[in-house]
């Protein structure tokens, strides 16, 4: 998983409905450990690697970059780009909310600063900042920064540097609706991520959208992330899903955040093989989450208050095997990486993305 991510949130889902009639096929109720992990592998695989495990770390530091340019950051976009700081922080939820009511939409709009146009960025390790270079190849509508290998310990590049990619960022489309793309290079030039980042909505109820490919070769992937905060109701959702064309795997987690805890629905499906999590979670408490197989209850997972399943138990209350266990385990830290990926995508971007919305 991306372990060494600024931060792991814990994993919230709203209830999703999946009445449908293909949904009343018989499907197999048997949990088949293999093929799960598998599946559970090649998704991770086509999002996690050095390079994106990097631009999840560096990305405050790339949007602060921008903003050190000349950006004018905005809290609109940037209260959808934050997410929930803590996993069992309740505060984090009136924290982003708070951002969203503080907008001001007479500020004036953010871009890539023209000083940064064509430019590459290196890691200054003494400053602990980005920094202009004389390096060319950076896109001439973007910027481009390089990406190091991370220092687990620090959560920043290791000193002495190692250089391992580059990430392009530019701005597309029009100044009422501006199009962020954002694409993950290696060394030798491989594109292993790209997408692009809108925001919408309302003052009310803002939005923000992410689309993009992740991976190389047969087994890439095609991803979504839309994400909304609502400061009528104060609630926050987002949806994920993910897609690898190639196997006829898709995963889709929904989540939802209030002011006490979290509801979570995350599903993985591949044919006819599906497993679903579904549950309740405290901040304060964790809670538990149903493991269904086939639409059918497989078993329980209790969740403690740090978001790490603790506890399992068949449908008949007994325990399961070892290997059950393990790919339950995984199953939910895959659902549970939605958060990070949240953060990971959106901190980049978020500054060149801040519109004035209606109303």
């Amino acid at each position: 998983m991306l372990a060494s991510f600024r931060s792991s949130f814990l994993l919230a889902a709203a209830l999703f409905a999946l009445a449908a009639c293909g949904e009343e096929t018989a499907l197999p109720t048997t949990l088949e450990t293999a093929a799960v992990t598998e599946d559970i592998e090649l998704t991770q695989a086509a999002f996690e690697n050095t390079q994106t495990t990097s631009l999840a770390e560096v990305g405050y530091a790339i949007d602060n970059a921008l903003i050190d340019f000349g950006g004018l950051p905005r809290s609109m976009a940037s209260i959808v780009a934050a997410g929930p700081t803590r996993p069992s922080d309740p505060r984090s939820a009136r924290r982003m909310l708070d951002r969203a009511e503080s907008y001001t939409a007479a500020e004036p709009l953010s871009a890539i600063p023209a000083a940064l146009l064509g430019r590459t960025l290196v890691w200054n390790p003494t400053t602990q900042e980005y920094v202009l270079s004389d390096i060319t190849g950076a896109p001439a509508n973007g910027v481009r920064f390089r990406l190091y290998q991370i220092d687990p310990v620090t959560g920043l590049p290791a000193n002495p540097l190692v250089y391992i990619g580059y990430v392009n960022v530019s701005r597309e489309g029009t100044v009422s609706s501006p199009v962020a793309r954002l694409a993950v290079f290696s060394t030798n030039g491989t594109k292993l991520l790209e997408y692009v980042a809108t925001v919408g909505g309302t003052q009310q109820v803002p939005s923000f959208r992410v689309d993009g490919t992740a991976g190389v070769g047969p087994n890439s992937a095609t991803f979504s992330l839309a994400v909304a905060v609502n400061l009528n109701n104060s609630t926050v959702t987002a949806v994920w899903r993910t897609a690898i064309p190639s196997r006829g795997l898709t995963s889709r987690t929904t989540l939802g955040i209030g002011q006490a805890g979290f509801t979570i629905n995350g599903v993985m499906q591949r044919g006819l093989s599906k497993v679903e999590v579904v549950g309740t979670l405290n901040f304060n408490t964790g809670g538990t989450v149903t493991v269904k197989v086939g639409n059918r209850t497989f078993a329980t997972m209790t969740i403690n208050s740090e978001g790490v399943p603790s506890e399992f138990t068949n449908a008949e209350g007994a325990p399961l095997t070892p290997e059950q266990e393990q790919v339950l385990e995984a199953i939910f830290a895959w659902f549970n990486s939605t958060w990070n990926w949240y953060g990971a995508l959106l901190d980049p971007v978020y500054t060149v993305l801040d519109v004035p919305l209606s109303q």
